[in-house]
């Protein structure tokens, strides 16, 4: 147990309270969840249970997600544990050295489905990279799958495998993705790699489209190599895998669904703010799969692959 638990209470001599739960974060920390912290930053921590699953906890900036635990009280940054922290949930409270957060009245979070018009998927990639245009970041993705420049070293090494994926994406293959793509797994510097911030934001929009039989070959496939990657992005992937991201990349996708522009620009100032650029990457992922989609799709089409 967890120094400074009080075994009446069972909490710490620091009290928060979470507001808002996703589902991996609530699968890891259910029953009486014991790990420890594997990653602290100045405003989060991420920690991992024995199941191997992880949960992000954070203020409310922090934004929701399938991961994140957002939590208000008396917790600050001064207040993130140091790695290896032992952790431990006690009678629905996650106790961290002096920390105790009460997670019995945390909202669940999922992200809500989308209901796409063929007409607004036909124009959503030409209003993503309307908003793109003048303000792409120099590094990551995005300039590649924008502009078609790949502006660094990593950029460089993934454009031949962003162009095999949207060729695979387009090609209504029933086998998995080609040998050329393997790269993007685990590519890039970070928590999360660019790579795998592209292919999340794809597998999260196959799923919001109904491209459901695609979204499980593109799932099987980035599963199978995860071991490509470290623990923090596996667990992101497998998140996308089941259709789930940040809450600003499924509010993009909404705005995109209902041709709501300012609720658009909005959201992408929302994604594009996560990260150095994990955001972008995540938004390159959701603009490459539109193209795509709007090529392939006619009216009345949607729900069937790609």
């Amino acid at each position: 147990m967890p120094d400074n638990v009080n075994l009446v209470t069972g909490l710490g001599s620091s009290h928060a309270v979470a507001t808002l739960i996703g589902t991996a974060a609530s699968q890891a920390l259910q029953g009486d969840a014991k790990g420890n912290v594997i990653a602290a930053f100045r405003r989060s921590f991420y920690v991992q249970t024995g199941s191997r699953r992880l949960a992000c906890i954070g203020m409310k900036a922090l934004g929701a997600g399938p991961l994140n635990v957002l939590i208000v009280g008396d917790w600050d940054a001064k207040m993130v544990p140091n790695q290896n922290t032992p952790i431990e949930v006690i009678g629905g409270h996650l106790v961290i050295g002096p920390l105790a957060i009460d997670l019995n009245r945390a909202t669940p979070w999922q992200p809500s489905p989308v209901n796409w018009r063929s007409s607004a998927i036909g124009a959503a990639h030409h209003r993503i990279a309307s908003l793109a245009a003048g303000r792409l970041p120099s590094e990551g993705l995005a300039p590649v799958v924008f502009t078609g420049v790949a502006e660094d070293a990593v950029a460089r090494r993934a454009a031949p495998a962003i162009a095999a994926l949207k060729d695979w994406l387009g090609s209504n293959d029933a086998a998995a993705p080609p040998e050329a793509c393997v790269i993007l797994v685990g590519l890039g510097p970070g928590l999360t790699p660019s790579g795998d911030d592209l292919i999340s934001g794809v597998l999260i929009t196959l799923r919001s489209l109904g491209q459901y039989a695609a979204a499980n070959r593109l799932a099987d496939w980035v599963l199978r190599l995860s071991d490509r990657t470290n623990n923090i992005s596996q667990a992101h992937l497998a998140a996308a895998a089941a259709g789930e991201g940040s809450a600003a990349l499924h509010a993009t996708l909404s705005a995109l669904a209902t041709s709501d522009d300012p609720a658009l620009s909005k959201s992408v100032d929302a994604l594009t703010a996560i990260g150095h650029v994990s955001g972008w990457d995540a938004l390159a992922g959701v603009a490459l799969t539109l193209t795509v989609a709007s090529n392939s799709l006619q009216p009345g089409r949607v729900g069937r692959s790609i």
